[in-house]
């Protein structure tokens, strides 16, 4: 604390009590004082007592109750008094006593202080403190509280006189700790140092050593062993220190001699490794012996002086070497500056070196070479890597090619070598230009390249070659089962097989077709050919080149040559017999219906028999037709002929067509109808009329009595034009409509329903074929919906002309114009028809159809000689031909007919077994107006032949 206003002299110069002594009774708080201060207290039934000592020029608070000590002390001023009088004092109007200072009094005033009573405390008869009681201006400090507190002033005093007293034991006991805690320090110390650490006396008796002496030094001395001079002598004899073997005696003098105030460290060999040793003498002769194992770092010395010796022998030898390069080199510092060359004077210095000396590289070179050879000095010195680049410069007037070696030297310096390139990359340029030429001939003819040398086992591929399975370049080395290895198991045995036959001169030359397997997996097909180009003296084969191409194309290609030809084959074979099938199928069968036909018109009591034939037979007769159509989209041989048709009457003209078969069903047909301006759609309006036929009587067939099927159509954005067709039928469900375009599937409806089972699939692909697509839906219960999208005509052909006259409208006029001659004469003869048929059954249904026709006369030939002997005395008004005849054709027939003046213009039917629609386009393009397919519909003959005689009368 600090100094006291008004404190006592100290006690020190009075009776020589130290001051040190009393200072020593503020280390710690003493529970003793505080039991005296509390009692204090008690008696003079004061809240606030304190004990206060003073030392001379500072004083403290010992222990207090009612108040904090730094409280007590601002309170010492009051206390001060009472030591300077050596006798008790009470003081009242403590909270404005003038000696307090402000602290104090502020102090008081908190606490509520008025009244001071305090008595001194004695040490030895001296006062050296005040025992103090205080509270409020209601305090009693009467003698009764004075004696109270004189007696436990006394009872203060004695203790202090007893803590003083017992110092000198405490200050001992403090010393011996404090030399333990410094033997332990020292002790720590020692086990912390890497080394060895021995203290002997002046006698060399061994006092303390830490644990790594005891383990490298101790451990080898013998038990009793405890002065470090005969410790010395029993190391050095056993051999312990190399370089005592032999010579003991010295070296125990030697090493006992090493002892100095400021020794200097000495160097020893110690059981295979090295120690450092120094051994410190004190002044009182004890000595630090001090050793430290050094192995490593003599060790790492030696290296480093091998390997600077291996340095010097290798920059000897670099410059012995570049002295003898004939390249020209220059030794840069770590500025960049030139400080040697090898010949001031080499062809390949650009500039006088003498000039240059001492410059900086980077300033003498050209901006842009400067720019890349700082760069390649940086990435030198980064690396520690030798840098190359290669440049053009000018070099006493000519242009030329180098090359420069820059490598990192000791101490920052570069190393910088140039070479002339130019005369090698000429010859470079020139072989590369070579082996351009080589491998675009190679390459182009799409050959890789392959060179096996027999003593080597290795064998070169070329690029394409590896290219060619796959691989880049560095993918694939050069021993022989980089090739094998990938050559197809089967393939390999043979192979080799064809190579030992040529090597051995089994064969005249190698060349074979075998697998081999792609990088992704897959085969390739490759021809090998090879020769023999080197042979050793017994005649082996030394060296073999060859090359290998990529065939597989080839042999996919003729592969799936001989796959079409044999599938066009199949087809046309089994064209050739679906159309000889149908035309042997419908020549009895044009006998069959057409018989039924007349027995039909004659009338009878078995008409339903009839009936059953003629259903029977027009049942085969669609099957015929269908199972041909369906071969014709398949092939794709379905001739179409697209172009702008109305959809509207087209549609209404299926719907009037399928009344009949609506009505028979018990069905209505709803035709609304159609919206205004609908655009003609793109389509071949014969086989649309198909599509509409057959998905309309599958309406009609397939709903249930009372049911509806309703026609409507819409133009959609797209250019497209929709028909659809709406059933009430009982639907299908999505099994069934999964199995619906299948070939034959009838739903298990094969006996209640006629029909192929073909129709659908046939209109569905020609609605394809057209651009279109079919789009059916349904649900069990309710019905089926069929939708027909084609494209429609393009807008600006809205306006144009009418399509020219069909085939149908042609023929008419034709017929029409043929005998507008005998329209007018009312007495015309009957029509004259020419048949001309070979089959005399054909022959004869067609005279009975004719035979209740007496306004047509029939002649009949059945050979084109036979037609021509009765033109020669004939004018015929309608010509029937047959297309197959015994010795020519309906065709050559017509031809020759057309080149008759009389003839020229007389209206001729095709009538024939081959009802494929490009035999139909056939006979139009020939001059045919009408095609009669077998079987023939009589009805639709009769109605022709009287269409034209009605033209004739």
């Amino acid at each position: 604390m600090n100094a006291v206003p008004g404190a006592p002299a100290p006690v020190s110069a009075r009776e020589g009590l130290p001051a040190a002594a009393l200072d020593q009774l503020d280390a710690s708080p003493d529970p003793a004082f505080d039991a005296l201060v509390r009692q204090a207290a008690r008696c003079s039934a004061s809240p606030i007592a304190a004990l206060t000592v003073f030392t001379g020029q500072r004083a403290f608070s010992k222990a207090a109750v009612g108040m904090l000590r730094h409280e007590a002390a601002l309170l010492q001023p009051l206390c001060a008094r009472v030591v300077a009088s050596d006798h008790a004092q009470v003081l009242r109007g403590i909270a404005g006593d003038e000696a307090l200072e402000a602290a104090g009094r502020r102090t008081a005033q908190a606490l509520q202080i008025e009244v001071y009573a305090g008595v001194p405390v004695r040490v030895h008869g001296l006062p050296v403190g005040t025992l103090c009681t205080m509270g409020p201006a209601s305090f009693e400090a009467d003698d009764a509280v004075l004696q109270g507190l004189h007696d436990l002033a006394t009872a203060c005093g004695g203790l202090v006189e007893s803590r003083l007293a017992a110092l000198p034991a405490l200050a001992r006991e403090a010393g011996n700790r404090a030399a333990q805690r410094a033997q332990q320090l020292l002790n720590q110390t020692l086990e912390g140092l890497a080394a060895s650490v021995m203290i002997s006396d002046a006698d060399g008796r061994i006092l303390m050593a830490n644990q790594r002496w005891h383990r490298q030094i101790g451990a080898l001395l013998p038990r009793g062993c405890d002065r470090w001079p005969d410790a010395v002598r029993h190391l050095a004899r056993a051999g312990h220190y190399q370089q005592a073997v032999g010579r003991e005696d010295a070296f125990v003098a030697w090493r006992l001699s090493l002892p100095a105030p400021s020794p200097k460290p000495q160097e020893t060999q110690w059981r295979g490794g090295w120690v450092l040793l120094n051994d410190r003498l004190l002044p009182d002769g004890t000595v630090v012996h001090l050793s430290m194992d050094i192995t490593d770092r003599r060790r790492a010395a030696m290296a480093l002086a091998e390997e600077q010796s291996r340095a010097r022998t290798s920059d000897a030898r670099m410059r012995a070497v570049l002295g003898a390069v004939p390249d020209l080199w220059f030794v840069i510092d770590d500025d960049g500056r030139y400080r040697h060359c090898s010949d001031p004077d080499h062809p390949a210095i650009a500039w006088p070196y003498m000039e240059s000396r001492g410059r900086s590289m980077f300033e003498v070179l050209p901006p842009d070479l400067s720019a890349a050879t700082r760069a390649a000095v940086q990435r030198a010195r980064a690396t520690g890597e030798t840098q190359r680049q290669e440049y053009e410069l000018e070099v006493r007037g000519v242009p030329g090619w180098y090359e420069a070696r820059i490598s990192p030297m000791p101490h920052g310096e570069l190393l910088y070598l140039v070479r002339d390139l130019t005369e090698l990359r000429a010859l470079a340029a020139e072989v590369r230009l070579n082996e351009a030429r080589w491998k675009f001939a190679l390459d182009g003819a799409g050959h890789g390249v392959w060179d096996w040398h027999a003593d080597t086992g290795n064998t070169y591929f070329s690029s394409y070659w590896k290219e060619m399975l796959g691989y880049a370049d560095h993918e694939i080395g050069n021993r022989w089962d980089e090739w094998s290895s990938r050559v197809h198991p089967d393939d390999l045995p043979v192979v080799l097989e064809a190579l030992r036959a040529y090597q051995h001169g089994e064969a005249p030359a190698y060349e074979i077709d075998y697998r081999m397997r792609h990088r992704d997996g897959h085969e390739l097909w490759i021809r090998d050919r090879g020769q023999i180009v080197a042979r050793r003296a017994d005649g082996s084969a030394l060296r073999m080149v060859g090359t290998q191409s990529d065939i597989t194309r080839q042999r996919s290609t003729e592969a799936a040559l001989r796959n079409k030809q044999a599938a066009e084959l199949a087809s046309r074979s089994k064209s050739e017999f679906l159309s000889r099938m149908s035309h042997e199928m419908r020549t009895p069968l044009n006998a069959v219906i057409g018989f039924a036909q007349l027995l039909r018109l004659q009338g009878g009591a078995r008409l339903d028999y009839v009936d059953h034939v003629l259903e029977a037979s027009q049942h085969l007769l669609t099957l015929i037709n269908d199972v041909l159509d369906l071969q014709q989209v398949e092939e794709g041989r379905l001739n179409l002929h697209l172009q702008p048709v109305a959809a509207a009457p087209l549609v209404n003209a299926c719907a009037t067509m399928l009344q009949p078969l609506a009505q028979a069903r018990g069905v209505t047909q709803q035709l609304p109808a159609a919206p205004a301006n609908l655009p003609r759609l793109v389509a071949d309006e014969q086989r649309l009329r198909q599509v509409l036929l057959n998905i309309g009587s599958n309406a009609i067939k397939y709903n249930r009595p009372g049911g509806q099927v309703r026609w409507s159509m819409e133009a959609t954005p797209g250019g497209v034009l929709a028909i659809v067709v709406e059933d009430t039928g009982s639907g299908m469900t999505e099994d069934q409509q999964a199995r619906l375009f299948q070939p034959f599937e009838r739903l298990g409806r094969e006996s209640s329903i006629e029909g192929s089972g073909l129709g659908l699939l046939i209109a569905r692909r020609l609605v394809g074929d057209m651009g279109g697509a079919v789009a059916l839906s349904s649900q069990p219960g309710v019905g089926t919906r069929v939708r027909i999208e084609l494209p429609v005509e393009a807008m600006e052909a809205y306006a144009a002309a009418p399509p020219p006259a069909g085939p149908a409208e042609t023929a008419e006029k034709t017929a029409v114009e043929a005998v507008a001659a005998r329209a007018a004469d009312d007495q015309a003869p009957p029509l004259q028809l020419l048949y001309l048929e070979d089959n005399r059954v054909n022959a004869l249904l067609f005279a009975e159809a004719l035979r209740q026709h007496t306004d047509i006369e029939l002649h009949i030939a059945e050979t084109g000689a036979q037609a021509f002997e009765l033109l020669e005395g004939m004018q015929p008004d309608v010509l029937v031909l047959d297309a197959n005849l015994p010795d020519c054709s309906g065709y050559d027939v017509l031809a020759r007919i057309r080149g008759m003046p009389a003839l020229a213009r007389v209206p001729a039917y095709m009538c024939s077994a081959d009802a494929a629609p490009e035999d139909m386009a056939r006979a139009r393009e020939a001059g045919f107006e009408g095609y009669w397919a077998k079987p023939l519909d009589l009805s639709r003959i009769l109605a022709d032949l009287r269409r034209l005689g009605a033209g004739i009368r």
